[in-house]
């Protein structure tokens, strides 16, 4: 296990983020379900960096030796978010467990093993932000994730989440404009049109 100070004195970057996710993981003792890495940082280690973050969010529980541990290593509790005033870590726990049909899977980024949320749930979850609140750097996020992960993407999975969160009007308008740039990078003003004539 990295200690937390070699990590700390990384540059700002996903290697950082992604050592520093592994580290919260390592925390947890063997055969206990550890936390898995969902939101912006997800999208960040999912991308290679298209996308960066300051705030690591993860859904599982906090058991209390993890707590002790955090406290050890100079971190204070403010609800359900873990601050490191000195390192500038934010560290959030939205949830205590995935909901079916959310699966994560473990991933290798620069040498650092990370339990992360599947890029199809990361996707919708994006999408699901932009629909409901209107969230455009969610819609972007949704962007460079699509690019990232298409060819990998499950699209079963990928139907039956846009089912479950009512989001196929949002899932539709999303691929028409994917399909419109599919040969290229779209640019800025295309971006800020999609986004502007998709708010519902």
């Amino acid at each position: 296990m990295t200690d937390l100070e070699t990590i700390l004195e990384l540059h700002e970057g996903s290697a950082r983020t992604a050592a520093l996710a592994a580290w919260v993981q390592e925390l947890y003792s063997k055969g206990s379900p550890r936390p898995v890495l969902v939101g912006g940082a997800a999208v960040e280690l999912l991308t290679g960096g298209a996308y960066t973050t300051g705030d690591l969010d993860f859904v599982g529980e906090v058991p209390s030796d993890v707590e002790s541990k955090l406290k050890e290593h100079g971190f204070e509790r403010h609800g359900r978010h873990w601050v490191h005033e000195k390192g500038q870590i934010f560290l959030e726990f939205p949830g205590d467990r995935l909901e079916a049909p959310e699966t994560s899977l473990e991933i290798n980024f620069d040498g650092s093993i990370v339990e992360i949320l599947s890029p199809e749930a990361v996707l919708v979850d994006r999408l699901a932000s932009w629909a409901f609140w209107h969230s455009e750097v969610d819609a972007l996020n949704a962007v460079l994730l699509w690019r990232a992960t298409e060819r990998s993407l499950d699209r079963k999975i990928l139907r039956e989440l846009v089912r479950q969160r009512k989001l196929e009007e949002t899932w539709e308008e999303f691929l028409r404009f994917m399909d419109s740039v599919s040969d290229r990078k779209p640019t800025e003003e295309e971006l800020e049109k999609w986004i502007r004539d998709s708010r519902h």
